[in-house]
């Protein structure tokens, strides 16, 4: 057990992230809302992308590698990452830090 003092602040997580990788789609809800929803990258079949769900502590805000290619989105060409085209990779963050900020679930699937 750990005393509930070291755990930090936490509270209702109100906005979930849910990723379908066969229809190629992320869609935010905050609560049963849909509230944004954008065509996405994810790994190939040699390094797939993992399901399960997960949940969004820290956020990056600048994070591009080398073959970073937008204009494949959708499709499944990245090492395992989800990938969003740059201006919904903006949209999503930016909605994400007004609606679901500290904590938002993110659920993955086939």
């Amino acid at each position: 057990w750990v005393q509930r003092r070291v755990l930090g602040g936490y509270g209702f997580v109100g906005t979930r992230l849910e990723i379908s990788l066969r229809g190629l789609r992320a869609t935010l809800y905050r609560g049963s809302a849909r509230i944004f929803t954008a065509r996405i990258d994810s790994g190939r079949s040699k390094w797939p992308t993992h399901t399960g769900r997960f949940i969004v502590r820290n956020k990056l805000t600048k994070c591009a590698g080398a073959t970073y290619v937008p204009d494949s989105i959708p499709g499944q060409i990245s090492h395992g990452c989800i990938r969003l085209h740059p201006s919904n990779a903006r949209a999503l963050y930016s909605i994400v830090q007004r609606h679901g900020r500290g904590a938002t679930w993110i659920t993955i699937t086939n």
